[in-house]
This record gives C-alpha cells, sequence and structure tokens, in this order.
C-alpha cells in the first residue's frame, strides 16, 4: 500500500465515525518501525498521535509533542503489537482503510 502524498486522516466519531483531513506530521515511534504514526495539532491546541491506515489515535493528547509520543509509546507497549495489529484490522473492516491509503498510486 503506498499512501498518498501529504495528506493525512484521523477518524472522528464514534456511533457513525468519519475520517477527517488534518493537518499531520509523520512520527515514528520506537519500537514500531512497522506501522506508520502522524501527529496533529488538534482544535484545543493539543498533539494526537495516530495510526494511519485506521485513522485510530493511539493515547491520550498533551499541548507538548514528547509527552504524547511518550504517552503513545507506553501504551503500544502494553499492549504490544499483536494487539496493535488486530486494533487496526478491525478498526478498517468496521470503517473502512483511510482516505491516505484509498485508490493511492
Amino acid at each position: 500500500m503506498k499512501p498518498a502524498r501529504n495528506k493525512y486522516y484521523s477518524l472522528f466519531g464514534y456511533k457513525n465515525p468519519v475520517f477527517i483531513c488534518v493537518e499531520g506530521h509523520p512520527v515514528r515511534i520506537k519500537g514500531y518501525p512497522e506501522f506508520e504514526f502522524f501527529y496533529y495539532l488538534d482544535v484545543w491546541e493539543e498533539y494526537r498521535i495516530v495510526e494511519a491506515t485506521c485513522g485510530l489515535a493511539v493515547g491520550p493528547s498533551s499541548d507538548v509533542l514528547t509527552e504524547t509520543k511518550e504517552a503513545a509509546k507506553d501504551i503500544l507497549d502494553r499492549a504490544g503489537k499483536k494487539k496493535l495489529a488486530k486494533h487496526i484490522r478491525e478498526s478498517i473492516e468496521k470503517n473502512g482503510l483511510s482516505p491516505r491509503y484509498r485508490g493511492a498510486s
């Protein structure tokens, strides 16, 4: 899967979730090189980290990017790669693939 350039989408909503294009920036999380994450500044001016293929946020937001990244890594480490992959797969089955990847070439 090759992503659309410079386009990032976060999944918003609970009952009827929708993908919203956000001003995202790629971010690496140590220990998870096979996953694609990005961060963006939300409407409350807090950083949020999101998994790019399904649009799900990882961990709490914070007004400090390093804190947000550390919190996301802590949650990922506790869950493990298998559980992360399962959540991604289930989200894609329920909500579809992020528009970042749909029809991208």
